[in-house]
């Protein structure tokens, strides 16, 4: 079983590869994201002129990894 930060970087590496080709152009970042009283380790999917990206949580994602 992998541990949370090599999880991390697979999720991180491997995303891009699940999304419909028309993402395919955006860049893919991952850093934590301030929440009220906790930060979550986001991915997020940013495209060039935009003011607006969406925000993938993958502290869940882990949590459900494990319990598989």
């Amino acid at each position: 079983m992998m541990n949370y930060e090599i999880f991390k970087e697979v999720v991180k590496e491997k995303f891009m590869d699940y999304m419909p080709e028309k993402f395919k152009g955006m860049e893919l970042v991952a850093e934590p994201v301030e929440k009220v009283n906790v930060t979550l380790d986001g991915i997020i999917l940013r495209e060039e002129g935009r003011n607006i990206s969406p925000t993938i949580y993958i502290n869940d994602m882990y949590k459900k990894y494990q319990d598989c």
